[in-house]
């Protein structure tokens, strides 16, 4: 069966001759998408085979991968991202991470030509399901992949829903999602449990933390990976001094540490974009550096090479006290596994520099790789429940590691505890430690 393979074969027969041979336009097709401002889901216009925006890609063009599929007709999916608002430096990550990995895998799916329509959701849950709604309605996507930010997910989870269309998403799932059973979430970049129970348990039984204040975003994102971290540390015995949760957005973080006693061991901490920058901010013109180290539970959107790189531009101390800073990812650079080591001379070839350090380079290539791998073990036939099952029946190594489903909706997968580093290029990234394999979508250790 063709669904248990690994990265390594899939580069040695298909991806490096095809991402090297011949010149010209360096993207996949893709459908162009209706403007990007709230959507009405009224208009008619007909896409058209131009490419996606993607800063910064320049290369070779991929020959056709899939030269032992006959030609079919074009396979069409969305993507909702946020190019705009709050999350638009992760978002244009998101973008270029995406059109890469559609280039990289080849263009087309079991002889598919890919096409992309691409929706700009800003940071507004509404904008993102009147995308999805478009997507499914206008354009009849196969598959819709992201969106990453929480309110996003649930109202667009629950569109899918009802039109039947498999959302894929790469990054981690929500508890309150999975809770809704909804069987059309293919949970390609794990559960919110994986990584913070992951760090609960280096934190208490390697790094010796006993206490801790917590501080994070007061909505579904910033419970979604404190809950974890806070129950799995509990059990190992920890205890939580203090929790504070604080609005979206906040922009003077000084209260919060303002009372911050001294009696614990570190501070646990998860906002994400310009409130993650006020709020290192705040911690480091409060004098915790020193007293206090950060603890973050999960990386993205926190310790993202973007937010060391806004925060380096106001203030390098900051940074360099963050520097060392322990934090989990599911994938890093510098793995040195033979599918990462492809993936990363991929990147490096198309971008002049390794995968900046955030989880999405990696993730997203991850599950477009899934959902190639689905694709081609049905021939190309893509109903709605068949491909659905496919992706669910999907057992593969990547880039990001081990990734499989054991009937579940969430993958199981690896997670790394690294360090915030800078390379010798000044670029902000992480040093891997340690790495915990094959965490349960439920957490570590359950």
């Amino acid at each position: 069966m063709k669904t248990r393979k690994v990265l390594a074969i899939i580069f040695a027969l298909i991806l490096v001759p095809a991402l090297f041979a011949g010149c010209g336009s360096s993207e996949p097709a893709a459908a162009t998408p209706p403007p990007t401002s709230q959507p009405s889901s009224s208009s008619s216009s007909t896409p058209a085979t131009t490419a996606p925006a993607a800063s910064g890609q320049t290369g070779s063009e991929p020959t056709d991968t899939g030269s032992d599929w006959p030609d079919g007709p074009p396979l069409v999916i969305g993507h909702i991202l946020d190019l705009t608002g709050a999350e638009s430096s992760s978002g244009l990550l998101c973008q270029r991470s995406f059109n890469f990995a559609v280039e990289a895998l080849g263009g087309k799916f079991a002889g598919r030509e890919i096409q992309i329509i691409e929706g700009d959701a800003g940071g507004n849950a509404g904008t993102a399901l009147e995308w999805a709604k478009r997507m499914v309605e206008e354009y009849h996507v196969e598959a819709i992949f992201g969106p990453t930010q929480m309110g996003e997910k649930t109202q667009v989870a629950s569109y899918v829903a009802e039109a039947g269309v498999p959302l894929v998403l790469y990054n981690p799932t929500p508890p309150n999602l999975l809770a809704s059973e909804n069987p059309w979430l293919v949970g390609v970049g794990g559960s919110s449990a994986q990584s913070p129970s992951v760090m609960a348990d280096y934190s208490y039984n390697v790094l010796g933390i006993r206490k801790v204040h917590t501080i994070y975003m007061d909505n579904a994102g910033g419970m979604a990976f404190i809950k974890p971290f806070v129950s799995a540390f509990e059990a190992l015995g920890g205890t939580i001094v203090s929790a504070q949760g604080c609005p979206v957005p906040t922009a003077d973080f000084a209260p919060y540490f303002a009372n911050m006693t001294d009696d614990a061991d570190a501070i646990v901490s998860w906002t994400s974009g310009s409130d993650a920058i006020n709020l290192l901010t705040a911690w480091y013109d409060a004098g915790l550096s020193d007293k206090l180290p950060i603890v973050a539970p999960f990386n993205a959107g926190f310790l993202d090479y973007h937010v060391m790189e806004a925060i380096d531009g106001r203030n390098p101390a900051i940074t360099a006290a963050i520097e060392g800073t322990y934090v989990p990812i599911a994938y890093v650079y510098n793995t040195g596994t033979p599918e990462n080591e492809e993936f990363v001379s991929m990147w490096r070839e198309k971008f002049g520099e390794v995968p900046p350090g955030g989880n999405l380079p990696g993730d997203i290539f991850q599950s477009v790789l899934v959902f190639k791998t689905a694709v081609e073990d049905l021939g190309g036939t893509t109903t709605p429940e068949t491909l659905l099952n496919a992706l669910f029946s999907v057992d593969i190594t990547g880039p990001v590691g081990h990734v499989n489903f054991n009937n579940a909706q969430v993958a199981t997968r690896d997670i790394h505890i690294v360090q915030v580093t800078r390379l010798e290029d000044k670029s902000f990234n992480y040093s891997i430690v340690t790495t915990y394999k094959d965490v349960s979508p439920s957490g570590y250790g359950s």
